[in-house]
């Protein structure tokens, strides 16, 4: 009973499920398949018959799109609680117009798409409720792709320049702090792996920061022991005592999304996007997006690294 509680109160923090009832989210619980994937294994093939929407419980998915015979490109990374295939409900697609991969080990729902659409015609009134709140969604999406897609280009451009190591970072944070609503300042810090110290190459809107940290950082112990070996999911501090700590030494916030930067498996440094004036929670940031960009800032700033020297390499 307990796992179906918890299956229950899974689904319905989706705007897909959330406006039906219990008795028939149970129904569709029944015949949802809960499977696993190591990592690197396939979800779903581009190109493939789209004939099920999947719910990630826990781990990441890469979404990827073909660039030629052999090649795939990550488009985007999704994390748990994230849902994909949804829009083949509604687009009238047979086909997948992207692929899905494990990134690490997830576990996830798979769900016939039969079913939802018997769940629609079961209950008509919160199926009008779903289509409204989900073209609400879809409407922010968008909005929010947008300002991803700015934000890619505009980092593609300036991997392009001949800005050095600070500047780029300094410009990397400037565009990403306009892309997420919740961060009045952001900080970049990168390891320098000969000195052992993190050196400050990028600031917005916080310059009293110190520019060099002759010590370990609670930031990056906290970010850090969330990684492991490679994992550079971003981390939402919500309460303002857990942010102060988290900052101590660093800067003053309520709250504070702290984003790995790892280069070769290893953290490599830490974006800080930080709020002076008021909280804001997990569930109000973009987490995906803020996935997407935690991966293109670690392989812009490896990149720059490689050419300028810094971080050891």
């Amino acid at each position: 009973m307990a796992e179906e509680i918890s299956g229950l109160e899974f689904l319905k923090s989706f705007d897909i499920f959330a406006n039906f009832t219990d008795e028939a989210l149970k129904r569709l619980l029944s015949k949802v398949e809960i499977l696993e994937l190591d990592a690197g294994m396939p979800l779903f093939a581009e190109g493939e018959t789209a004939d099920s929407l999947y719910v990630v419980v826990s781990g990441e998915i890469k979404i990827t799109r073909k660039i030629g015979e052999d090649m795939e490109k990550d488009v985007s990374l999704l994390g748990p609680k994230s849902i994909c295939g949804e829009m083949s409900l509604f687009s009238g697609r047979t086909k997948r117009i992207a692929g899905a991969r494990a990134k690490s080990y997830t576990r996830y729902y798979k769900i016939h798409i039969d079913l939802v659409r018997e769940m629609f015609v079961g209950d008509p009134e919160g199926t009008s409720r779903t289509f409204k709140a989900m073209m609400l969604a879809r409407y922010h999406q968008l909005a929010k792709s947008d300002r991803e897609l700015a934000t890619v280009y505009e980092l593609s451009r300036l991997m392009g320049s001949d800005l050095n190591l600070k500047e780029f970072c300094h410009s990397a944070l400037e565009l990403i702090c306009f892309s997420i609503p919740q961060a009045e300042s952001g900080l970049i810090y990168l390891l320098d792996r000969r000195s052992g110290d993190y050196i400050r190459r990028g600031e917005v809107g916080y310059e009293q920061a110190p520019e060099i940290l002759y010590f370990d950082p609670p930031a990056a112990r906290v970010i850090g022991l969330s990684l492991g070996a490679a994992r550079m999911d971003p981390i939402v501090v919500s309460d303002p005592l857990r942010t102060a700590g988290m900052l101590k030494g660093i800067a003053e916030a309520k709250a504070a999304i702290v984003m790995g930067i790892v280069v070769d498996e290893k953290l490599a440094g830490y974006c800080l996007l930080m709020n002076q004036s008021q909280v804001f929670f997990e569930k109000d940031c973009d987490m995906n997006l803020l996935r997407s960009f935690s991966v293109l800032l670690s392989s812009a700033i490896d990149n720059r690294s490689r050419v300028s020297g810094f971080g050891g390499h």
